[in-house]
């Protein structure tokens, strides 16, 4: 179970992510998604060949995997999980509101489109980068016989950090905890902007009589940090629901598709609508949640994930589409704001996150620098991934002084 340092870490945290969400809104968050890109990956970059020359090489990998290990499928993951986890994961990049917020943020749709087809390239190639590190440490540090399942549970959450530390030296495994902090203020930061937005604008607005902008900022506030506390105390919750990984795709599995599918797939068929939405999550949350978080359906068909999952709905929303008569409301909607785009002027980007990103950048860089005579060992490393930031700051900075002089 969880120390309570452990969750006085949670609370901190909560803390920093809601404070700077609340002052620096989606600014905030795309700050934070793009420094921790590019840390991460340069920092994977370099414990990726240093782990493989421990465990002597890709050969020297392949012999020492345990049975089983690098199987595509297994008894708890099978082929038809794999197909509904792709699945998920097509309405969820598709249509789950922080990634949409990506979409909305650049100046034109020929810069959605770009964004979206650079997402999918990246995600192509890589998780076999970003998931290398754990996998070679479970070569290095074997589950020993007889371990229990809680054991197994707390190595596997701490692969990917032990696996840094036993090849990085001390400055850039600092900096790699940051952007790993980083990497999660920015998936939380991103959620609580969009739903704080959504309750602020969608619930509080109409409720209220005629609010004015700064009661309406003042409420989106509010909602932050009620929704930021919130999930610092599902996360203090976890060790007891069976971990994270559990946890996170059990949630993913119950909610993504019923709530997701018919808001993406309502953008094509012209009658789905709320309705759609609400039959969809009517019928498959209640069976989700049985299936997933109680033994009530077990040995019945029902009681297969995948299926309550994501065959449930598209079925629903199958039946509604053949129900379904009259042309939805949302769609005379989207039509009208594609017309709207149609005759918008395209604005300019903004060349101050470049600037604040460069100048970070060379902070962290000038930060390693200074530690060099401060490590007897890996002096060479420091230096290859100070002089790296360095020049990718001096990039940013570069562009972002071009995209000044052309505004």
């Amino acid at each position: 179970l969880a120390s309570p340092q452990l969750n006085i870490t949670i609370l901190i945290f909560a803390v920093i992510v809601v404070g700077y969400t609340m002052i620096g809104g989606l600014w905030a968050v795309l700050m934070t998604d793009t420094l921790q890109f590019i840390i991460l990956n340069l920092a994977v970059i370099f414990v990726i060949p240093l782990s493989l020359a421990r465990t002597g090489g890709f050969s020297g990998f392949m012999e020492k995997a345990p049975e089983g290990f690098l199987a595509a499928t297994s008894d708890q993951y099978t082929f038809l999980f794999l197909v509904g986890w792709v699945a998920i994961h097509y309405f969820m990049i598709g249509a789950e509101w922080a990634f949409v917020q990506r979409y909305l943020c650049v100046p034109s749709k020929k810069d959605a489109r770009k964004s979206a087809f650079l997402f999918g390239g990246l995600y192509l190639f890589s998780p076999f980068l970003w998931l290398l590190p754990p996998l070679l440490w479970r070569v290095q540090q074997p589950i020993p016989d007889g371990t229990d399942a809680d054991t197994v549970t707390r190595m596997s959450e701490t692969a990917y950090i032990l696996s840094c530390k036993a090849v990085l030296p001390i400055g850039m495994l600092g900096l790699m905890l940051a952007a790993l902090f980083s990497a999660t203020a920015s998936m939380i930061s991103s959620q609580l902007n969009v739903f704080s937005g959504v309750l602020t604008k969608n619930i509080y607005e109409p409720l209220a009589k005629n609010p004015g902008e700064k009661q309406l900022v003042r409420m989106g506030r509010l909602f932050t940090c009620i929704l930021g506390f919130v999930i610092a105390g599902i996360a203090i919750a976890v060790p007891y629901i069976g971990g994270a990984a559990k946890m996170i795709i059990s949630v993913t599995q119950v909610m993504v598709t019923p709530l997701l599918a018919p808001a993406l797939l309502a953008l094509f068929f012209r009658r789905l609508g709320t309705n759609t939405i609400w039959a969809t999550v009517g019928i498959c949350f209640p069976l989700g949640l049985l299936a997933t978080f109680t033994e009530a359906l077990d040995g019945t068909w029902i009681a297969n994930k995948t299926f309550t999952g994501v065959i449930l709905p598209l079925l629903v929303i199958a039946v509604m589409l053949l129900i379904s008569k009259r042309e939805a409301l949302g769609w005379r909607a989207i039509t009208g704001l594609t017309a709207q785009e149609a005759d918008r002027e395209t604005t300019q980007s903004s060349a101050l996150p470049a600037r604040i990103v460069g100048i970070s950048l060379a902070v962290c860089a000038a930060t390693l620098f200074c530690l060099i005579p401060l490590n007897d060992n890996n002096q060479g490393m420091l230096a290859g991934f100070g002089l790296a930031l360095a020049l990718l700051s001096s990039l940013m900075l570069h562009l972002s002084r071009r995209m000044r002089q052309t505004t």
